[in-house]
């Protein structure tokens, strides 16, 4: 099987609005990032409580609120009559925070798999007649 292509990321601002295709942005931007979007908001807001750290990271904030704020202007494309070719008209004020989310992912994904293995490692190589649920706490980590 061939690798997966990537798709040539949107730039609505390299072109001027005359030559970019403000209908086909709406569909791509409704039908295909948008559901992602959601999908990615859902994550963080559904399961928080497995996030690493004891506050929600600026950049997953930031993905929250891009997701809202295009909620706002696909509604606005909803209305009776609309038409624009203003860039306004078709962005969310808060752009997609990929310079952050991207490494704040691969690195928590990492970190978190890394505990995986050390926890997998640990029960593996626990003694059959020791049962560690059956351990007060921290006496585990203290004997192995």
């Amino acid at each position: 099987m061939p690798p997966a292509q990537k798709l040539p990321e949107a730039k609505l601002d390299d072109q001027s609005s005359d030559e970019f295709d403000f209908a086909a942005w709406r569909r791509w931007v409704t039908y295909v990032f948008m559901p992602l979007n959601r999908r990615m908001a859902e994550v963080v807001i559904n399961h928080a409580d497995l996030l690493i750290e004891d506050r929600l990271p600026a950049c997953l904030q930031d993905l929250c609120a891009h997701v809202v704020c295009y909620e706002a202007v696909i509604a606005q494309w909803q209305e009776k009559g609309f038409h624009s070719s203003e860039r306004q008209d078709h962005l969310s004020v808060n752009l997609f925070p990929r310079e952050t989310l991207e490494p704040y992912v691969t690195n928590s994904f990492e970190t978190l798999k890394r505990e995986q293995n050390r926890l997998i490692h640990r029960v593996l190589h626990t003694p059959a007649d020791v049962n560690i649920d059956t351990l007060p706490g921290g006496q585990f980590q203290q004997a192995y």
